[in-house]
């Protein structure tokens, strides 16, 4: 009696612990492509991001040549 008990508490055990394993794994690789995705993401924005940046110094910088050429103009 004492044997079949022990058995089963054993099979239960290793059947729980194998299903929790499994959910593991599982949960593991859900995090682990979210944070990959995640990070595609955060590189794609930034790379935008100083497209536009550069977008913008250069649309600065011809900006002021016009605005000193003007200025000179003037006087």
């Amino acid at each position: 009696m004492t044997t079949e008990v022990i058995a089963q508490a054993i099979s239960i055990v290793t059947i729980v612990g194998w299903l929790i394993h499994l959910l593991f794994k599982h949960c593991y690789r859900k995090i682990a492509m979210r944070r990959m995705v995640w990070k595609y993401l955060q590189d794609s924005f930034m790379d935008g991001y100083d497209c536009m940046e550069a977008y913008r110094a250069m649309i600065r910088k011809t900006y002021m040549e016009d605005a000193k050429e003007c200025f000179r103009k003037k006087n």
